[in-house]
């Protein structure tokens, strides 16, 4: 009869050996990742980053951050980089009009 293997058979997760990929720095990973992810979103999603700079207190530099913002938005704009988002943003703007029609109009504050 075969012995079936349990939990307890098996090695803890810091019993493992290390092999040559976990050897390198342990930081590396993540630090790629959130580059990634930030790259991905200044491509698709830059009218997010010139909303978030155009609430910020003016000051010199804030005003040079919203030119270079809004030329940034404005060159992915012309690459067609922000069309998928729009459309998406499209949709949703009408279901939710479907869906709560003329509610926000008529809520008080």
């Amino acid at each position: 009869m075969a012995h079936d293997p349990h939990i307890h058979d098996l090695p803890s997760p810091v019993d493992l050996p290390r092999d040559a990929h976990s050897a390198r720095h342990p930081l590396q990973w993540t630090a790629v990742t959130i580059a990634v992810a930030t790259v991905a979103l200044l491509v698709t999603n830059p009218g997010a980053l010139s909303d978030w700079i155009g609430e910020r207190d003016p000051t010199p530099i804030q005003l040079k951050a919203s030119e270079l913002a809004d030329h940034w938005t404005a060159l992915m704009d012309q690459a067609g980089m922000t069309a998928p988002r729009q459309k998406l943003h499209a949709l949703w703007k009408q279901g939710q009009a479907k869906r709560f029609g003329n509610e926000a109009s008529t809520a008080t504050p």
